[in-house]
């Protein structure tokens, strides 16, 4: 399944809480969320504020990158 059929299925909101819960992010993870943003798609200001999160997360170790 690719990452756009994926995020058909699961919203912004959801990666990031995911991503939360596990304390790390993946290469899935990091497609799901960029995936967006490379197709053009307008990201409202919600989603922003949570992917900026998930980078303020990795800026302060308090994430991981995993894979």
């Amino acid at each position: 399944m690719t990452p756009e059929v994926i995020l058909c299925q699961l919203t912004i909101e959801q990666i990031v809480a995911q991503i939360f819960a596990r304390h790390c992010i993946s290469s899935l993870d990091r497609q799901l969320l960029t995936s967006p943003l490379r197709s053009g798609a307008d990201l409202n200001e919600r989603e922003h504020t949570l992917i900026n999160l998930v980078l303020d997360g990795l800026q302060s170790g308090l994430l991981k990158v995993v894979d």
